[in-house]
């Protein structure tokens, strides 16, 4: 049986992370029929309950390198783990995987992955050096491509496809309504098949630099559509322990009342939730990805290159940095999103199903790279 590492930022509690890694094991497992899998995590008791592999603690580096060792491919599973924004010793662990799989000729994958920046110049030429050696390159947008081509990466060929996320199916409409019902924005008896009386916008933020800013201007924009849109806010955190105190700073900023989800939700779950809402204001990229995913209208704070890169791909609107807010202007937007949300609509399903096939890709290439890595 062949078994693949996965490595990413898993095990942290981040929706976006764990949606990637369960949409990549399932893919995986229809492209590579018996394949085993050994992820690379901070937390081994959830990750193997939620997607039934063998773990290892990414901090144990004999364990690690064991692990590596004994696969037939590393795969960088999703996620822009290539960067030096979060630090520089995050960019050198990524690359010692990488570097450590290359010394024991395994074959290795770049899958999916969002890339940079890369702003420190030892950053650079490691990334550079690592990275011309990988076996197999995908993207998940053009934005990466070229930010990896300009640091001089110049081979393999880089190949542009589409965040795992977008092959994960939400759960069910029962699980959602729990959901909602626990945060209070559905009445115990509204039957599933019947919207609701007022549009559900949900809001999903980070932390980010000096939110001062952020809370301020998304305060006083949430009480405008709620005000003069008759809308109902939903806080959607997609990292419990880092979004919740944001949200919870904003509502208490807000003039008037607004819902935040109550409780930790696996990304399925999210999934679900983000689909019953009419629009969605992310900052999160993967609250804009579900969002996408659902053909629900989306709108995007811009805190990193990859969220302006998403939107651009989605043909969605930005409203800007955080610190740079301006609540009219969200309105504006939010208001425009649920007037043309039929049209909105169709074109994000036609755009969804695109991302989908682009996203299926990534297994089709890592299935090859495999059988030539065996074969060889």
């Amino acid at each position: 049986m062949p078994r693949l590492v996965i490595a990413g930022y898993y095990g942290f509690g981040n929706a976006g992370d764990e949606a990637i890694l369960e949409a990549t094991v399932e893919t995986l497992r229809e492209a590579i029929p018996g394949a085993e899998f050994t992820v690379l995590t901070n937390d081994p008791l959830a990750t193997r309950a939620a997607c039934g592999v063998d773990v290892v603690s990414r901090f144990s580096p004999a364990a690690v390198f064991g692990a590596i060792r004994a696969s037939d491919m590393l795969l960088f599973g999703g996620g822009s783990l290539l960067q030096d924004v979060t630090s520089l010793r995050s960019l050198v662990y990524y690359l010692s995987l990488l570097f450590a799989a290359q010394s024991l000729g395994k074959p290795t994958m770049i899958y999916a992955n969002g890339f940079g920046p890369v702003y420190s110049s030892l950053g650079t030429a490691l990334t550079r050096t690592v990275v011309n050696r990988v076996s197999a390159i995908t993207l998940r947008d053009s934005e990466s491509a070229r930010q990896m081509a300009k640091i001089g990466v110049g081979r393999p060929e880089i190949r542009v496809t589409a965040d795992p996320a977008f092959t994960l199916q939400p759960a069910g409409n029962d699980s959602a309504r729990g959901i909602l019902e626990e945060a209070g924005v559905l009445p115990l008896d509204t039957p599933l098949d019947r919207p609701l009386d007022r549009p559900l916008v949900g809001v999903s933020l980070r932390p980010w630099g000096d939110d001062e800013g952020l809370v301020a201007g998304m305060a006083e924009a949430c009480d405008m559509i709620r005000d003069d849109l008759g809308a109902t806010i939903l806080f959607i955190p997609m990292q419990r322990t880092r979004d919740g105190p944001i949200a919870e700073a904003i509502r208490g900023r807000m003039k008037g009342p607004a819902a935040i989800l109550k409780r930790g939700c696996a990304p399925r779950e999210l999934m679900a939730c983000i689909k019953m809402t009419d629009a969605v204001i992310g900052m999160r990229l993967h609250s804009l990805i579900f969002g996408v995913a659902a053909a629900v209208p989306v709108a995007g704070i811009v805190y990193d290159p990859k969220i302006q890169a998403f939107l651009d791909a989605a043909g969605c609107p930005a409203l800007g940095a955080p610190g740079e807010i301006e609540p009219r202007a969200v309105f504006e937007t939010v208001r425009g999103l649920l007037d043309d949300a039929g049209t909105i609509r169709r074109d994000l399903a036609r755009k969804r199903d695109e991302f989908r096939l682009l996203a299926l890709e990534n297994a089709r290439i890592a299935r090859e790279l495999l059988q030539r890595g065996r074969s060889g």
